[in-house]
């Protein structure tokens, strides 16, 4: 194989193959806009050169295509060894449009390739005026996605299947469908998947993602269905529903941290619509943190709630009021501490168990039957729950596995009373201390705050009092910090020789600046350093 000279470096915008082969040469203009009436379909392979290259497809100008948008390309080396091109920067293919408003048909690029090691470069689509578009397909091999579409864009399915890609920016606007993101990186716990997407009527998918480090969705609203499972190097996963149908976040990387800052509601939040047949129910499974701070309440015919096998050591939900299914927690290998402080009503049953380093359990006063089923540690306070739970609280099974030694031990209230306020956002880790814990380590680091500013005054009051008391001749003489001072004077001196009128600090008459410069110039006298604080 022979390596080009000119394509060591990626080729310009005029230097990529694009071959247009629409059905009908021709564009009409229809109703005064510019109207594509059939398919665009681009073909191009960067691995040859020619004088017609172009990877540069500007459609400013067209604002309807009737049809599709089809990019193909061809990263298949030519086996005429003149025409072999090696890229050290993977080559980039642009769709670009200023005027752009709608695709009746799908846009769809792909990537056809010889061999797992060939490079078919990143695809930039910049379309900011588009308002309407069938699909949008990305697949096979792109090293680099950057999806810039209209933010009040109406399209049905997005799907990015077996991509490579390292960054991955989809803004594609209000998906009516699906979006289904299926990446595979070469690079491990490196690519990073952003997006403006305000809401999927569908869903989001994320499965299988090798490589993916953080999936950034902040923007988004509303998911009917949120999945996002199997993905071994995820870390960071950050959705800004408000409300979703289905949740299931399971079986990702050990290092998953998941932050839903705005969830507020589970279930079924469309009356017209059925909700899903194989499952109803939220997951949230294998993370090393999760936040919930405004999650209230789930809904629909089953909603249950699940966390199972995690490896954080505190479960917050401060929000939570209502549970229409089950509540359980179950296989938290290190989980210490629960916190419930505002939920009055589970409609089936609770259930706590193996968790064997439980050892803090907080919950509001149940307002409606259930069954309770809790397990601990061995040392985990039972007995206060035997007294106050089953008959009154707990009208179906009760069981409690632990410590039932009586009398119980004294319990911090678990709910505040009406005219207090219970803040729905974390105040700090997830993992830590309980709240009077908390309110101890206040009040302690308060205390000694106030100590230490007690022995600094005192200790300031002894130095500045050994400084002043009269030791000499020299002892009530201004310290000098530079050498530059003016010996033996002070303050009161200063006052009587200024012709009897009082300076103001910094002040000097101007008819004595020759003396003091004068002054200022005499040999200083050796004395003793005097040490300021």
């Amino acid at each position: 194989m022979v390596q080009n000279p000119r394509a060591l470096k990626a080729p310009s915008q005029s230097r990529l193959l694009a071959l247009w082969k629409p059905s009908s040469p021709s564009a009409t203009v229809a109703n005064g806009a510019k109207t594509l009436n059939h398919t665009l379909r681009i073909d191009h392979n960067p691995y040859t050169l020619g004088d017609d290259d172009l990877g540069y497809v500007n459609l400013t100008g067209i604002e309807v295509i009737l049809g599709s948008v089809e990019l193909a390309i061809y990263a298949i080396p030519s086996h005429d060894l003149d025409d072999v091109v090696l890229f050290d920067i993977p080559p980039i293919s642009t769709i670009r449009s200023s005027t752009l408003r709608n695709v009746t048909g799908a846009i769809r690029i792909r990537g056809i390739i010889d061999s797992s090691d060939t490079a078919v470069g990143s695809v930039i689509l910049d379309l900011p005026k588009l308002e309407f578009l069938e699909s949008l397909y990305l697949e096979a091999e792109l090293d680099g996605l950057d999806v810039r579409l209209g933010p009040n864009l109406t399209v049905g399915d997005v799907r990015v299947s077996n991509t490579r890609a390292v960054d991955s920016r989809l803004d594609v606007g209000r998906p009516g469908g699906f979006l289904y993101f299926n990446n595979t990186t070469p690079k491990p716990g490196t690519a990073v998947l952003s997006s403006n997407m305000s809401w999927a009527r569908e869903g989001v998918e994320m499965t299988a993602n090798v490589g993916l480090r953080d999936i950034l969705l902040t923007r988004m609203e509303y998911a009917r269905l949120l999945q996002v499972v199997g993905n071994p190097d995820l870390e960071t996963l950050e959705p800004g529903v408000v409300a979703v149908q289905l949740v299931n976040v399971t079986g990702n990387g050990p290092k998953t941290a998941a932050t839903f800052a705005r969830l507020q509601s589970i279930g079924v939040v469309e009356a017209s619509r059925e909700p899903y047949e194989s499952s109803r129910d939220a997951h949230f499974g294998e993370l090393a943190a999760l936040n919930l701070p405004a999650l209230e309440k789930t809904v629909g015919p089953v909603a249950g709630l699940y966390f199972t096998n995690n490896t954080f050591l505190g479960l917050h939900l401060p929000s939570l009021s209502s549970v229409n299914g089950t509540l359980t927690i179950d296989e938290n290998q290190l989980l210490f501490d629960i916190g419930l402080p505002r939920l009055e009503s589970v409609a089936a049953s609770l259930l706590v168990r193996g968790n064997p380093q439980l050892l803090n359990f907080t919950a509001n006063v149940l307002k409606r039957r259930c069954s309770f089923d809790l397990a601990g540690g061995p040392s985990m306070d039972c007995s206060w729950f035997d007294d106050h739970f089953p008959g009154t609280v707990v009208m179906g099974r009760y069981n409690c596995v632990g410590n039932h030694t009586h009398p119980p031990k004294p319990r911090r209230p678990s709910t505040s009373t009406p005219s207090e306020e219970v803040d729905p956002m974390p105040t700090g880790d997830a993992r830590g201390l309980s709240i009077g814990a908390k309110a101890g380590v206040g009040v302690g680091a308060a205390v000694g705050a106030l100590l230490l500013i007690g022995v600094g005054v005192w200790a300031f009051r002894r130095r500045w009092e050994s400084v002043e008391r009269p030791g000499g001749p020299d002892a009530q003489r201004k310290p000098e910090l530079d050498g530059a001072g003016v010996p033996g004077s002070t303050l009161a001196e200063e006052r009587v020789e200024a012709e009897g009128s009082e300076l103001q600090v910094g002040e000097l008459p101007t008819s004595r600046l020759g003396d003091v410069t004068g002054r200022s110039e005499l040999p200083v006298p050796k004395r003793e350093p005097v040490e300021l604080w």
